[in-house]
């Protein structure tokens, strides 16, 4: 079975993720370790500081640095963690700033959001006008959206996709709630949102897989990997 770590800071030097290849390498190693055969490289992108053109000169320049050391037997795809501010939309293309340059986006939100007024016509944008499918990273920091099984079926009925944070299993609270979420088909895929060893370790993705399965979650597992498989498209090495 291939496993897909939908959402990482492991480009060297581009974020407040890995700040050296060598960092970015061993983080790398310990995926791939864990059985890991495919990972997105989602760098941070603030639509209100810079600008997608000169974040994706960033990007290549961060990914061509990495390139030579990559690990054998992995493939890898680009994308950024977007932050959505009205900005953004200065931009006729924003494909390339998506998953492999496809359709389906890391779209991330200030955290207090209601997903209603500015932060909704935002997500409509994104999905009517630029035909877009918004990922809305770690679900578990919206409190608006843990607490309300209604907000969160309207936004799946537009299309937004979630994703959680590997990482985020180790405290049983949020381990309960999440894993009903799972088991009940609202979560789409995982990640580790690995910066480093000490921020957000990649040493939790097998821990967290394991975890579920032994909850009874196999088939949800497989079928979060199944939606990962269909957006994730590896660069060209």
């Amino acid at each position: 079975m291939e496993f897909y770590d939908m959402h990482t800071h492991i480009l060297p030097g581009i974020d407040d993720g890995s700040e050296t290849v060598q960092n970015s390498v061993l983080m790398l190693e310990c995926l791939k370790k864990q059985g890991v055969t495919n990972v997105c490289f989602t760098p941070h992108m603030y639509s209100q500081e810079i600008s997608a053109d000169d974040f994706l000169r960033l990007r290549q320049s961060a990914f061509d640095k990495l390139k030579p050391h990559l690990p054998d037997g992995m493939e890898f795809c680009l994308g950024a963690e977007v932050f959505v501010t009205d900005y953004l939309f200065v931009n006729d293309n924003l494909n390339r700033l998506c998953y492999g340059g496809k359709r389906y986006m890391l779209t991330e939100f200030p955290y207090k959001s209601q997903f209603q007024g500015r932060s909704n016509r935002q997500l409509c944008k994104l999905i009517n006008d630029y035909s877009i499918t918004p990922v809305i990273p770690h679900i578990e920091r919206y409190p608006a959206l843990m607490k309300s099984y209604e907000l969160r079926q309207e936004l799946r009925e537009m299309g937004v996709l979630f994703q959680t944070n590997t990482i985020s299993f180790e405290k049983i609270p949020a381990r309960l709630k999440l894993g009903k979420l799972i088991k009940n088909g609202e979560i789409d895929l995982f990640g580790t949102d690995a910066h480093s060893f000490a921020h957000n370790t990649p040493e939790s993705y097998m821990k967290t897989i394991e975890l579920l399965k032994n909850k009874g979650l196999k088939r949800d597992i497989e079928e979060m990997q199944d939606v990962a498989k269909r957006i994730f498209v590896p660069v060209e090495l």
